[in-house]
């Protein structure tokens, strides 16, 4: 899977501070891994979007906007079929962010928390009425206007919702550091049914130093430590009366007939003779 350096991919690699693109997909589903070189609001208007940062991991739909920091993530989106895919991205450099913050005195303290790279926030009327006025501007006024409309945006947000959570989004994006910690990242999308390859990117490292360092925190290999978590996981579902039918979906399995067959090979049995056996209280 190829990565996605975005919003070079969709600008022409033109350099700038602010971007704003309106971004259409005809495909049912797709899944990315995207170097995010500049911060971003994504305003949803059909679809559904899941992001996996580092720390964080948000699933969001037309309902919501997402707001992600500069950094590695991993991008799921979808559509309903005959439907297409439609969102308003705005990028914005974090040096538009330092003097958005400078022209409105705005300040956050050392203690907050830095973590959150990524968050999301219910459309309200005011966030409806911004949707609106993008979408009525030409591509080319959108060049002209792009950095009024995002520092317009961010007034609004830095007034209504000043928050720990919006003032530690803001604190990550002007000091996020370079290298993220590898148990953070694993722990955090354990259950997300994240490959090697995404986690390794997330980490920013290669695979082989991924899997490297994995195996000297968790001393054992990656594949070892993500099936016997699921099946952990799994097994405590069972004991919940969840039905092997639900339970694959969650675990991010493609089939219920490769679920079985990993829980098999792990317990001696299949999943639904161990739920069988188990409530019986045998």
């Amino acid at each position: 899977m190829n990565a996605y350096q975005l919003p070079e991919f969709l600008n022409g690699g033109k350099a700038c501070d602010v971007h704003i693109h309106h971004y259409r997909s005809d495909k049912l589903y797709m899944k990315n891994k995207v170097v995010l070189n500049q911060n971003l609001v994504c305003i949803l208007l059909n679809g559904t979007k899941e992001v996996f940062g580092s720390q964080q991991s948000v699933k969001i739909n037309n309902t919501e906007i997402l707001l992600i920091s500069a950094g590695n993530v991993v991008m799921w989106e979808s559509i309903a079929e005959g439907n297409k895919l439609e969102s308003l991205l705005l990028f914005f450099s974090n040096t538009m962010l330092k003097e958005f913050c400078a022209k409105y005195s705005l300040s956050f303290s050392d203690n907050l928390d830095t973590s959150q790279a990524v968050m999301s926030i219910k459309k309200d009327n005011y966030i409806s009425s911004f949707q609106e006025s993008i979408q009525a501007l030409r591509q080319e006024d959108l060049s002209m206007l792009g950095r009024l409309k995002i520092e317009e945006l961010f007034v609004y947000l830095s007034m209504k919702y000043r928050s720990p959570t919006f003032c530690s989004f803001v604190r990550n994006a002007l000091h996020a550091v370079g290298e993220n910690k590898l148990r953070d990242v694993v722990e955090m999308n354990m259950t997300k049914g994240l490959s090697i390859d995404e986690l390794a990117f997330l980490c920013n490292m290669s695979i082989s130093t991924f899997k490297r360092h994995f195996e000297k925190t968790f001393k054992c290999s990656p594949k070892k430590y993500f099936t016997d978590k699921r099946m952990e996981r799994a097994k405590q579902m069972l004991l919940l009366e969840k039905r092997p039918s639900d339970i694959y979906h969650d675990l991010r399995y493609q089939n219920l007939s490769s679920f079985s067959t990993e829980f098999k090979k792990h317990f001696g049995v299949s999943p639904k003779q161990f739920q069988r056996s188990s409530l019986a209280g045998v």
